[in-house]
């Protein structure tokens, strides 16, 4: 039995060896995997920077774009052109907003995005507002027009009723008359 017992027990030090090797080659594996995913956590990182990076710009395009619009949006209706320059200081603030964020993510960028869309609605409203005015304006501007015409028509007939009235009447006969006619043309 003492046989027996140095033999277990000179095993029990090879087995210790060979759990402390075990336990050694799980955490190098544990290492290394934790390795790995920290290099494509890092990656993923450094990538969605970027995305956020390019989206900001492309927001930053877009909000110049809307300024430029605003900027040629000419109107001589002085509510609509208060409105317009309400709306432009609003697109200035959101663009130096932006380029003053430090913290730029996904939602960051999706908050912009949106507000960017609200003002471009209000512009759709205000360029509809705008065509709706000018195509009121040519109309009127056309009914101006015949209404002109048709007064000169009328003035001239007025006249040829006066120079009527004058030759059949006698001019220095009938004072009252062209007075009535003259005035009636006024």
């Amino acid at each position: 039995m003492a046989e027996e017992y140095n033999s277990q027990g000179d095993n029990a030090p090879e087995r210790t060896s060979k759990s402390i090797r075990g336990y050694q080659i799980v955490i190098i594996l544990l290492v290394v995997v934790l390795g790995v995913l920290a290099f494509i956590y890092f990656r993923q990182v450094k990538s969605l920077k970027a995305e956020a990076k390019a989206e900001k710009a492309i927001l930053e395009e877009n909000i110049n774009d809307l300024i430029v619009d605003l900027d040629n949006l000419k109107v001589d209706n002085d509510s609509i052109s208060y409105n317009l320059g309400v709306e432009r200081q609003r697109a200035d603030s959101l663009m130096e907003r932006l380029q003053n964020e430090r913290n730029i993510n996904r939602a960051t960028i999706r908050k912009y995005e949106k507000e960017l869309g609200t003002m471009r609605d209000i512009m759709r409203h205000y360029v509809k507002q705008i065509d709706s005015l000018n195509q009121l304006n040519r109309s009127l501007t056309q009914e101006m027009h015949c209404l002109a015409c048709s007064l000169r028509i009328l003035i001239m007939n007025g006249r040829m009723i006066c120079a009527l009235i004058r030759t059949k009447n006698g001019e220095v006969k009938h004072r009252e008359s062209h007075i009535t006619c003259t005035c009636w043309l006024l």
